[in-house]
């Protein structure tokens, strides 16, 4: 069974190193969720398991359209193919996604204030509509995506299309 169905079958369910998954949890009635800002912090790697290293040192950034984890080197690409990722949030005061590939700006903050507007977003909605809103809006990300004339990531990631068509 999936996260959904688990969840519905155990009571006061909660979870530990999950990332932004862990809002649509909450919103489908697990009673906690930690959320990690790193890939150490957001994932688990068991015994015998290694972790996929992807050559690519530049800040790991939330983006909240499109609701993924992505590189800013591969933000900037987008941004030189003519697609601009702007932060509206007060953290970034409409700054680029793409100004991250400066090694010497930290993302922490834009990650945990992006985050946190989207479990706001979610977790603020009546208990009873939260499971509806969470899906409708993993389908809106999922929209964004290969659109034409949209210099982003072509696909979505298998997580967010897990959540939004289970």
């Amino acid at each position: 069974p999936g996260l959904r169905q688990i969840i519905g079958r155990v009571p006061r369910m909660s979870l530990f190193r999950t990332d932004h998954g862990g809002v649509g949890a909450v919103a489908f009635g697990a009673a906690h969720v930690s959320m990690g800002l790193t890939t150490t912090t957001r994932h688990f790697a068991a015994a015998g398991m290694s972790p996929r290293r992807i050559v690519d040192n530049t800040a790991r950034l939330f983006v909240r359209s499109i609701l993924d984890w992505f590189r800013a080197a591969e933000i900037a690409g987008w941004t030189a193919a003519g697609s601009d990722f702007i932060c509206q949030l007060s953290c970034c005061k409409g700054a680029p996604l793409s100004d991250y590939l400066d090694p010497d700006l930290d993302a922490t903050f834009h990650n945990m204030n992006a985050m946190a507007d989207f479990a706001d977003f979610i977790l603020d909605a009546d208990p009873t509509d939260r499971p509806a809103l969470y899906l409708e809006i993993c389908r809106a990300a999922i929209g964004k995506y290969g659109l034409a004339g949209f210099n982003g990531p072509e696909h979505s990631k298998a997580q967010l299309n897990s959540w939004a068509f289970s």
